[in-house]
C-alpha cells in the first residue's frame, strides 16, 4: 500500500500558505504577542530577525525580514510534528513515523507550508515591534527565499497608520448660529400634536373633498384585465394627490356617497412594477363613506390628554423650553462642524488605499440601505441612474477619504491634547442612555457593557472631548439665524468621525432584546 496525508494536498496547500499566513499577520499589532517557536538551543543574536523598512507611498511600507537557518529548522520541526499526526504510512503507527522516514518517503517539501506559515506569521510580528509601525489591514506576502540550512527571506507590504500633520487649531474663528424660538415654532408644534391627536369621523357632507378619508371599493384593469393588486373592498384611501397612490385618488374629489364611477389613470413609466410602467387603467370605483379627520381643541384638556402638563400654558412653556434646549445643541454642533471642517481643511495625510476603499464599502452600505428604506434596491438604482457599481464608487469617494481623513485628524488632536476617557466616564455615559431608556434598561445596560460596546462609547466620548477642547481653543461668535433658514440636513462631520452612533447602539440593544423575547 502506498503512504497518503490524510486530508491534506501538499501542492494544493502550498497554494494557499501565502494567504493563511497574511490573514494570521494582519491581526498583528504593534505591540505584538510573545513570540512562539524559539527553542531553548536557539541563541537570542542568531535568531533575532533582520528587518529592513521601505517606506512606499500612501502610508504603506515594504519590511523585507531575513531570518537565519537555526529558526527555519525550528519551524521545520514544529511542522513535523504537525503533519506526522496526519500521515499514514505502512509499518509506522499514525504519529510515530520518523521525521527522516516522513521526508524520504513524501519529500521533505511536505513540511514547508506549515513551516513557512509558522515563519511568517512570527517573524511579521517581530518585525512590526521592531519597526513600530502600526498596521491598518493584512500584510501581502511574498516569499523571496526558503531554503533548509541556510534560512528564509519574506516581503511583507503593508498599509500603516499614516502619519497627521495637524494644521494650524488654536485661535480659529467660529460661527455659532442660533435660532431663536418664535411663538410660530411653538405653534407648529402644537399644530403636530393636534394633528396626532385628530379623529376620523364620518363626514356631513354628501360629496368627497380633498383630504377626506374615503372607504371604497375598487377593480382596476388594464387592457380589459384584471391585474395583480389591482382590486380591494373596504379600501380607505386620501382623497387627492397621493404620490404613493394608484393615481385615482384625486379623481373621487366631487363624488358621492354610495356613487360608482369608472376613473381612468395613466400609469408612470418609473418607478412602478414593470408589467404596469407606462400604461393606460381603468378603476371601477364604488364610494361607501366619507370621513373627516377632527383635531381636538386647544385648550387645558388638550394639555392633559397629551402630556404630563395642566394647563394649556404650561404645555407652551415646556415646548418652549424643549425647542430652545434644541436650538442650543443644534448651535454647538454647528460650531463644531465649522471648526473641525477647519482643522481637516488645513491639516494634510496620505490616506491608506486600504482604509479608503473600507470606509467606501459603509458608505456604500449606508446608500443601500436609505434606497432599501425608500423602497428601492441598489441594483434598480443604478439601472434607473445607467450607472455601473464602479462609477457609483468613484462619486461617493470622496466622501469616504474624507471621512477618514476626519478621524485621523481628530485623533491627532486627541492625541496633541493628552486626551483620554477614563473608566468612570464611560460607566456614567452608559448609566445616561440607559436612564432615557428605561422601558429596556436591563438589555440595554448588558448591550453597552459588552466589551465592543464599551469601546464605541469610549471612541464617541474622546470626539466629544477632543471637540470640546478645540471649542476652548478658539474664538466664538454668536450668531442669529433667520427663521425662515432652513436646517442644515448635511450629514455632519462629528457624526462621521464617531465610531458609533449612540442612537443606533440604543436600537441595537432594544432589538436584541424584542428578539429575546
Amino acid at each position: 500500500m502506498g503512504s497518503a496525508l490524510e486530508g491534506s494536498n501538499p501542492s494544493a496547500r502550498t497554494n494557499h500558505f501565502l494567504h493563511v499566513a497574511a490573514r494570521h499577520a494582519g491581526r498583528t499589532r504593534s505591540a505584538a504577542p510573545a513570540v512562539r517557536g524559539r527553542g531553548r538551543n536557539c541563541e537570542e543574536e542568531r535568531c533575532r530577525v533582520k528587518t529592513t523598512l521601505e517606506r512606499l507611498e500612501r502610508s504603506r511600507v515594504s519590511l523585507e525580514i531575513e531570518l537565519g537557518p537555526e529558526r527555519v529548522e525550528e519551524a521545520l520541526e514544529r511542522a513535523y510534528r504537525k503533519v506526522v499526526r496526519r500521515v499514514t504510512i505502512p509499518g509506522f503507527r499514525k504519529g510515530k513515523v520518523p521525521r527522516r522516514i516522513l521526508e524520504l518517503r513524501l519529500g521533505p517539501e511536505v513540511l514547508y507550508d506549515d513551516a513557512i506559515e509558522d515563519l511568517v506569521s512570527t517573524a511579521y510580528a517581530e518585525a512590526i515591534k521592531e519597526t513600530a509601525v502600526v498596521p491598518v489591514a493584512p500584510p501581502d506576502v511574498d516569499v523571496l527565499e526558503f531554503e533548509p540550512g541556510k534560512g528564509m527571506r519574506f516581503k511583507a507590504e503593508v498599509d500603516v497608520r499614516p502619519e497627521v500633520k495637524l494644521g494650524e487649531y488654536r485661535g480659529l474663528k467660529g460661527k455659532r448660529p442660533y435660532r431663536p424660538v418664535t411663538e410660530e415654532r411653538v405653534d407648529g408644534v402644537l399644530q403636530e400634536l393636534r394633528e396626532m391627536q385628530a379623529e376620523l369621523v364620518e363626514s356631513e357632507h354628501d360629496q368627497v373633498r380633498e383630504g377626506d378619508y374615503v372607504l371604497v371599493d375598487y377593480e382596476g384593469t388594464v387592457d380589459g384585465r384584471p391585474f395583480a393588486g389591482g382590486a380591494a373592498k373596504g379600501a380607505t384611501v386620501v382623497a387627492g394627490d397621493q404620490p404613493a397612490g394608484y393615481g385615482f385618488e384625486a379623481q373621487l374629489v366631487g363624488l358621492r356617497r354610495g356613487e360608482t364611477r369608472e376613473l381612468t389613470v395613466q400609469f408612470p413609466t418609473e418607478g412602478i412594477r414593470e408589467d404596469l410602467a407606462g400604461k393606460e387603467a381603468v378603476f371601477r370605483v364604488t364610494v361607501h363613506q366619507i370621513k373627516e379627520r377632527r383635531l381636538p381643541e386647544l385648550d387645558d384638556e388638550f394639555a392633559r390628554d397629551v402630556s404630563d402638563k395642566e394647563t394649556l400654558e404650561e404645555l407652551r412653556a415646556d415646548i418652549r423650553a424643549r425647542l430652545e434646549e434644541d436650538a442650543e445643541k443644534e448651535a454647538d454642533s454647528a460650531l463644531r462642524d465649522d471648526l473641525l471642517r477647519q482643522v481637516v481643511d488645513a491639516s494634510e495625510v496620505e490616506i491608506p488605499a486600504s482604509m479608503e476603499e473600507h470606509e467606501l464599502g459603509h458608505v456604500l452600505q449606508e446608500f443601500a440601505e436609505m434606497l432599501a428604506r425608500q423602497g428601492f434596491t441598489l441594483e434598480e438604482y443604478l439601472k434607473h441612474e445607467n450607472q455601473t457599481l464602479d462609477q457609483l464608487k468613484e462619486r461617493f469617494r470622496p466622501d469616504a477619504a474624507r471621512r477618514v481623513k476626519t478621524r485621523l485628524v481628530l485623533d491627532a488632536l486627541a492625541e496633541a491634547a493628552g486626551i483620554e476617557v477614563s473608566e468612570e466616564e464611560v460607566a456614567k455615559r452608559i448609566d445616561e442612555i440607559v436612564a432615557r431608556n428605561a422601558a429596556s434598561s436591563d438589555a440595554l445596560r448588558r448591550y453597552l457593557e459588552e466589551p465592543e460596546q464599551k469601546e464605541s462609547l469610549r471612541a464617541s466620548l474622546r470626539v466629544r472631548k477632543t471637540l470640546d477642547h478645540l471649542v476652548s481653543l478658539s474664538e466664538v461668535e454668536t450668531v442669529e439665524v433667520p427663521e425662515e433658514a432652513p436646517a442644515d440636513d448635511e450629514a455632519s462631520e462629528v457624526a462621521a468621525a464617531s465610531s458609533e452612533d449612540e442612537a443606533s447602539t440604543t436600537e441595537k440593544a432594544s432589538g436584541e432584546e424584542a428578539a429575546q423575547g
